[in-house]
């Protein structure tokens, strides 16, 4: 069983909020447990003990989805990016029986929208892995393009993927995973590639040893370049510039969050490559953080060191192999 940690990702559960109240000690264990799956709740009680109000924002959850749009980014057809899934796998399922030309369609942007659902008490963050159609001139066929097809506008879809699994903040909106001896994990993060001539800018995670690409999970309410920024600020001291978006990586694996809990997890890496000051020298910001270290490491020593997927899979896309 392979430490989520140690694949790439941080993991942060939310925190609860302070409370204007006090907080009832009978309701204190059902608030920490609600937060832990919800988001911050607050719980006003009365002096005889007994719960008045509670308060809670929508729940916060990311799900991500695979769009095919036309060259004016009009949304042809979108699907659910399920658990375990590819984008490929998902494209093939919208362009059935082409799976050659599903695989050659070309990620052309990657943002987050929101969505508020079940009358504003949950806030889906769509992250939308947008596809431009090939053809800069024509529609596809209809007999080859379900047009009418988009999963993310249905009710009944989205139940599904509310339900089938939960986001990397263990957030559950609807609570089937929580008590589960294997929780069903999907998280999206933001990484980049930042080459210095033969040399690429690498991160150590504290809590395994492992280096990885600097970068880090895509948070509720934030646009993935505006995570990609943050994360490499804190793990690296040095800010982005030149960001281009490379591709999207995909991987599944069973283990242990930091929180101890087993997950199946299905890691979605948004990864780009962006430029920095190579005069200045790269330290970690972030205080008690999951970066212990980072550094300029050379391409032809990157191999020997033990490192995530997400090293291999960024470096690959941008036509780095460390087989060779």
């Amino acid at each position: 069983m392979v430490d989520r940690v140690g694949e790439g990702g941080k993991g942060n559960l939310p925190a609860l909020d302070p409370c204007p109240d006090p907080v009832l000690p009978r309701v204190r264990l059902c608030v920490v447990i609600c937060a832990r799956v919800c988001g911050p709740i607050c719980v006003r009680g009365s002096r005889a003990g007994r719960v008045r109000q509670v308060f809670s924002p929508p729940i916060q959850v990311r799900r991500v989805a695979v769009r095919i749009v036309d060259p004016d980014a009009k949304v042809l057809t979108a699907a659910w990016l399920r658990h375990g899934e590819t984008t490929v796998d998902t494209l093939a399922r919208l362009v059935p029986g082409a799976g050659s030309l599903a695989a050659s369609l070309r990620l052309s942007t990657v943002r987050s929208i929101p969505r508020d659902v079940r009358s504003g008490s949950i806030r889906v963050h769509l992250l939308a892995l947008d596809h431009t159609w090939p053809s800069p001139s024509r529609r596809p066929p209809d007999d080859l393009l379900p047009l009418t097809l988009d999963e993310t506008t249905d009710p009944a879809h989205l139940d599904e993927v509310l339900t089938a699994w939960a986001d990397g903040r263990h957030t559950d909106p609807l609570g089937t995973q929580v008590g589960r001896d294997v929780m069903k994990v999907q998280r999206a993060g933001a990484y980049a590639v930042i080459r210095r001539g033969a040399q690429v800018l690498l991160t150590r995670l504290a809590h395994t040893g492992r280096w990885t690409l600097p970068g880090g999970g895509i948070d509720p309410g934030e646009q993935p370049g505006d995570s990609l920024a943050r994360e490499v600020f804190e793990e690296t001291g040095l800010s982005l510039d030149g960001v281009r978006l490379a591709g999207v990586s995909t991987a599944r694996w069973t283990g242990r969050a930091p929180d101890g809990v087993v997950e199946d997890f299905h890691a979605v890496q948004v990864l780009y490559t962006a430029d920095v000051d190579t005069d200045a020298v790269p330290h970690v910001v972030e205080r008690d953080g999951s970066t212990s270290e980072v550094a300029w490491v050379d391409l032809a020593e990157v191999s020997a060191l033990p490192l995530t997927y997400a090293v291999r899979s960024g470096l690959g896309l941008v036509g780095i192999s460390l087989d060779t």
